[in-house]
C-alpha cells in the first residue's frame, strides 16, 4: 500500500485534499443533518469515481474493483445516515 502510495502521490494527494475538505464540510455544517448528508453522498460519489478514474489510468479497472468502490461508498453512506438521521 505504501509503495502505491508513493508511486501516484499526486492521486492520492488529490484524494487527501478532498477527504479533508469534506472533514472540513462536515465540521461546518455539523448543526444541518441534511446537508450533512448531500456533502457525505458527494463525497462518496467522488470517493468512487475517483476510484474509477484512478484504475482506469493504471489499466486494471475490472467489474470486482468497481464493485469494491461502490460497497465502501454504500458502507459509507449507510454508516453518515445511521449517526446523522
Amino acid at each position: 500500500m505504501l509503495q502505491d502510495v508513493k508511486k501516484h502521490k499526486v492521486a492520492y494527494s488529490l484524494l487527501a485534499i478532498l477527504a479533508t475538505v469534506f472533514l472540513g464540510l462536515i465540521y461546518t455544517f455539523r448543526s444541518t443533518p441534511y446537508i450533512l448528508m448531500l456533502v457525505t453522498f458527494s463525497f462518496g460519489l467522488l470517493y468512487f469515481v475517483w476510484g474509477v478514474v484512478h484504475h482506469l489510468i493504471e489499466h486494471n479497472l475490472s467489474g470486482r474493483i468497481m464493485l469494491e468502490y461502490g460497497l465502501v461508498t454504500a458502507l459509507g453512506l449507510i454508516i453518515m445516515s445511521t449517526l446523522l438521521l
